[in-house]
């Protein structure tokens, strides 16, 4: 796979997901759900992207582009999801953006360095296996994030 090819796939989808990020969180819909989704979406497509990289390049670009759409689609609803919280301040707001972003990428960092460790120690497909496990962890956190849109007959209301 060229890695040119990969970036302006990623990003072009990454556009379009972003557009339907606003589109579907406009709607009034519940988050989680479509975080849910969206994240088995992202891990599982890039997970098909690194399967057929070496066999099959012209699916792996179609799953390289899934996985692009599917992790922006999310960046919409996360950045409204604190605004959206009972209670939230200016000062909260700011202290919560900054926690996020310094958790995730001290996470990153440090999965980036493990993976490394166990690329170089034990080889390539066990460093897959790891990146892979660690982007799970993702998923299966979602269902700890607040919905502050319960789809009430038709009518949405912030959760209290």
């Amino acid at each position: 796979m060229n890695g040119s090819i990969t970036n302006l796939l990623i990003s072009g989808f990454a556009i379009l997901g972003t557009f339907a990020g606003i589109y579907f969180g406009n709607k009034g819909l519940p988050r989680k759900p479509i975080l849910f989704l969206a994240g088995i979406g992202m891990v599982s497509s890039f997970t098909f992207t690194l399967i057929f990289a070496n066999s099959l390049p012209i699916l792996s670009y179609i799953f390289v582009s899934i996985s692009g759409f599917c992790m922006f689609l999310q960046y919409p609803i996360f950045l409204n999801l604190p605004h959206e919280l009972k209670g939230m301040t200016p000062k909260k707001l700011t202290i919560m953006f900054g926690l996020f972003w310094a958790i995730a990428y001290a996470g990153q960092t440090i999965a980036n360095i493990i993976w490394s460790f166990i690329l170089g120690s034990v080889g390539y497909v066990p460093s897959l296996v790891f990146f892979i496990a660690v982007s799970c962890i993702y998923i299966s956190l979602i269902p700890t994030f607040p919905e502050t849109r319960e789809a009430q007959t038709g009518n949405v209301q912030k959760a209290s």
